[in-house]
């Protein structure tokens, strides 16, 4: 690998491996050019592993457009839901339609809000996930038996799309592998090199070796998502900022609960929507807060955050849900582009800006985990045209991504009736790894590792095997946190799941006593502080 990158001159060098660098990597391979992505720590590691987990145009969005009469916003809630169904066709295993619950406790509510859920349906046209209806209180008490009784009048239901953040970003970078695109975790970005005043490439720092490395290449592309400014004056110390800093944070819970809907509480006092949103076995995530925050803030959710999010859970719900029924909890940082004239960032737009310096660093800024696609398409255009490479048209709405290519009802009707496995585990198996799960069947049955790692959860030890040789993990929170879900749904299970997986760590890492300890420690620190 080492003599590959220092031999070759790569047309794309995509500095950051969150949604809309691996994107990038994936638009650009697909269209034929030699392509390098750089991720200082693990794939999807920052931002774009601590979503909502929602695919959708944007409700907060569209109200914002008919208020303020802004067309660019009503452009962009017309994009993301047409994205929104690419990625729905494009990545079933990963993507699926949601059912929401709007209840509404004031009659005056009801015009305003169903002409803009009716609204948010026919921008979608032939695309929507299905048409927006009233309910009746008893049917809307029903689907959620928690909440506040008295006053009820009615309920609303519409449909967006849920994913799962983490495992699509895997996705798309095997799906750029499988296209010809090198793609490197744990590569540190340090410096560039520079001939003639212009990028000609980077210098990285291996972070598993500690060598330093140089790369030629044609165009560099920074896609670092929040960390964007701090490569932008890498390359030029005088750049002033284009973005601004919004911390949003997510709690974790059980409740009892039958079927899997979705509710969003419209409006807070500070002008926020907040989801209550089904993840795993009845867990689920209650965000989001929109906090100004900046890149030394500690990233967590902090007790303000917290309350104030328990504080509209029992606006809603007679519930007894307090700090320590809480299974788990996050925070991630968005990027949103600054504008001066405000200090609100519930108000900011998720638009994107792409943006070439003097240098020919290319810096894509904002955006949004449901338009990635689009905002990969329209960097690459730009860039092609601005740099005169030579390359395909873009393929990247056509192509079914890793897991999905041979996904389909007949492919789960055969996985599902395989008698190896518990029902619980072969769903989860399905909805992990699309048309992967075969492989990791395969292993369970070849390595006799069919054993769950925790009773009561549907990850088994063959998944640990499979993802250390298959999905570039090289820690335990690369696993846990990222390839699949357990941190985000329970820290205590995920400390102690660390015990289960770690001799198949040390055995395929060849770590050595103090190597396994440094790790588990790291691991269970990062766990106790919800920094994971």
């Amino acid at each position: 690998m080492e003599t590959r990158l220092k031999e070759n001159t790569f047309d794309l060098v995509v500095i950051g491996g969150g949604a809309t660098g691996c994107g990038l990597a994936l638009d650009a391979a697909t269209r034929g050019l030699k392509t390098l992505l750089l991720e200082k720590e693990d794939f999807a590691s920052g931002t774009s592993s601590k979503s909502s987990k929602l695919l959708h145009g944007g409700v907060r969005y569209l109200e914002q457009a008919i208020r303020h009469r802004d067309k660019g916003q009503y452009q962009l809630v017309k994009e993301a839901l047409k994205e929104r169904f690419l990625l729905l066709q494009n990545a079933p295993h990963l993507c699926h339609s949601l059912t929401f619950i709007v209840p509404l406790y004031r009659w005056k509510d009801l015009p305003y809000l169903f002409t803009g859920l009716c609204l948010y349906d026919f921008i979608a046209k032939d695309k929507s996930l299905g048409r927006t209806k009233l309910i009746s209180a008893h049917t809307t008490y029903q689907i959620f038996p928690f909440l506040k009784e008295k006053k009820l009048k009615a309920g609303l239901i519409y449909y967006d799309g849920q994913f799962n953040d983490f495992r699509l970003a895997i996705s798309l970078v095997k799906s750029a592998s499988k296209y010809g695109a090198t793609l490197l975790n744990y590569a540190e970005v340090q410096d560039f090199i520079l001939h003639q005043g212009k990028i000609k490439g980077v210098v990285f720092v291996d972070k598993l070796t500690g060598k330093t490395l140089e790369v030629k290449a044609k165009v560099v592309i920074n896609a670092t998502g929040p960390w964007l400014d701090k490569i932008r004056k890498l390359a030029n110390p005088g750049a002033e900022d284009l973005l601004i800093h919004s911390k949003g944070s997510h709690l974790v819970f059980k409740l009892p609960i039958k079927d899997p809907y979705a509710l969003l509480i419209p409006r807070t006092k500070d002008n926020r929507v907040i989801f209550l949103l089904p993840w795993f076995n009845q867990h689920y995530l209650l965000g989001t807060t929109d906090i100004q925050s900046s890149l030394e803030d500690p990233l967590k959710p902090s007790k303000e955050e917290i309350d104030y999010l328990l504080q509209y859970f029992h606006l809603y719900f007679d519930y007894p849900l307090e700090v320590k029924h809480l299974t788990s909890s996050w925070a991630g940082l968005r990027p949103l582009l600054k504008n001066n004239s405000s200090k609100d960032t519930a108000s900011l737009s998720r638009e994107h800006y792409i943006e070439i310096m003097e240098n020919n660093l290319v810096s894509i800024a904002g955006g949004k985990w449901t338009t990635f696609r689009k905002m990969a398409q329209e960097t690459l255009d730009l860039t092609l045209s601005k740099f005169n490479l030579t390359a395909k048209k873009c393929l990247t709405s056509q192509i079914k991504l890793f897991g999905s290519e041979t996904f389909d009802q007949a492919f789960k009707q055969n996985f599902l009736a395989q008698k190896e496995l518990a029902p619980d585990i072969l769903n989860h198996l399905l909805n992990t790894y699309g048309d992967r799960a075969y492989k990791v069947l395969e292993l369970a049955k070849n390595l006799n590792l069919t054993e769950r790692i925790l009773e009561g959860f549907p990850y088994i030890l063959a998944e640990v095997v499979y993802c250390l040789e298959e999905e570039y993990v090289f820690n335990f929170l690369d696993f846990l946190a990222r390839r699949i879900d357990l941190a985000e749904i329970n820290v205590e299970k995920s400390i102690l799941a660390i015990e289960k997986i770690q001799d198949i760590f040390c055995t395929k890492l060849n770590w050595d006593r103090k190597t396994l300890e440094e790790n588990k420690k790291q691991a269970i620190t990062q766990l106790k502080n919800f920094t994971f």
